[in-house]
């Protein structure tokens, strides 16, 4: 008795893991062709669903037996559902995915950065100075001028 238990004990686990089947496909976008690069793809009713790889390829091990409707989704494309799809055990079944363009539009974002006058952390003096600033300085007229009289004169002496 002791040893058909022990025997249950270790080839019950087995049995138990090997009531699954596998799920493989490919998400492609339907207008191209392309492959659709980490689109999620779920089981609805469960936590299973996994992301597509650079290929568009998808695998979700360890699904149970059973009849299943799958999602596949990505930003900006309509989400699609294949519906009914039989899962057995120790099966691989396949389901693809054509997800159409979906045009996504909303208001402006508008980011407001703000900057305390007294940051408490800066331990050296610092000055902000605007382009608007730049322009009222009263010596860039005399500094513009001095510094074009000067390439003049480079230029001058480059041609004698």
């Amino acid at each position: 008795m002791n040893k058909l238990t022990t025997l249950m004990l270790l080839f019950f686990p087995l049995l138990l893991f090997s009531q699954t089947g596998k799920i493989v496909g490919t998400v492609t976008d339907a207008r191209t062709g392309e492959p659709v690069i980490g689109a999620n793809v779920t089981i609805e009713g469960t936590l299973l669903g996994t992301a597509t790889d650079i290929d568009g390829n998808l695998l979700i091990l360890n699904v149970g037996p059973g009849t299943y409707n799958f999602r596949a989704s990505y930003v900006g494309y309509q989400d699609m559902v294949v519906e009914n799809i039989r899962v057995s055990v120790n099966l691989t079944t396949e389901v693809n995915f054509q997800l159409r363009e979906e045009a996504l539009q909303t208001d402006a974002i508008v980011v407001v950065a703000e900057r305390p006058l007294i940051n408490k952390n800066v331990t050296n003096s610092t000055s902000i100075i605007s382009a608007q600033d730049i322009e009222n300085l009263p010596l860039r007229r005399q500094i513009t001028s001095c510094i074009m009289h000067m390439l003049m004169e480079i230029l001058k002496r480059l041609k004698e």
